[in-house]
């Protein structure tokens, strides 16, 4: 099915209540109550699915959000902040990454340039750090570099901070004592 030509999304006064009203250039357009918008929004909150069942760009979604007041960027920080990375959540949306970005910080959301962090609880990192080389296995198993490998480490308490030397440190003093025996 081939998308309408939507030429705009605006709010209206339909028989004393609020709707919103979507023209194209087919035809006159589609009403929306507030209310059914707000309440298929708490079924679907997935734009392309929106933008499919309405025939209408993912903007244009968008611009129905807004206008039913609904904090579609909250639902979209969440999932950035969880498990996914700008790009991938942008990509489900249908927009870039930058122009996401953009939109969390003009409302006040603060991003992280890079790569997130990794978080892992105690009991975890106990169970991927090997006792002769804690960080290289965390490092390995998070895929991580070995100096955020040892910062977890460190926190969780699992490692001293004069415990640890460079991974070609280690190979040095082992080369060292192989040559010396």
């Amino acid at each position: 099915m081939e998308r309408l030509s939507t030429q705009k999304v605006r709010l209206i006064n339909w028989q004393g209540s609020l709707a919103i009203h979507v023209r194209n250039n087919t035809c006159g357009g589609e009403l929306y109550g507030l209310d059914e918008i707000k309440n298929e929004y708490e079924r679907c909150r997935d734009h392309l699915r929106w933008s499919q069942r309405l025939n209408i760009s993912p903007r244009h979604v968008r611009q129905i959000f807004e206008l039913a007041g609904i904090d579609y960027l909250k639902d979209l920080f969440s999932l950035w902040k969880t498990e996914f990375t700008c790009a991938q959540v942008a990509k489900k949306i249908g927009m870039k990454a930058q122009h996401l970005g953009q939109m969390f910080k003009r409302n006040g959301y603060v991003l992280k340039r890079g790569r997130r962090r990794t978080e892992a609880n105690h009991s975890e990192l106990k169970k991927v750090a090997e006792p002769e080389a804690p960080v290289v296995s965390v490092a390995r198993h998070f895929r991580v570099h070995w100096q955020t490998a040892k910062k977890l480490l460190t926190e969780a308490g699992l490692l001293q901070a004069h415990e640890i030397r460079k991974p070609f440190q280690r190979y040095k003093l082992y080369k060292e004592t192989i040559n010396s025996s």
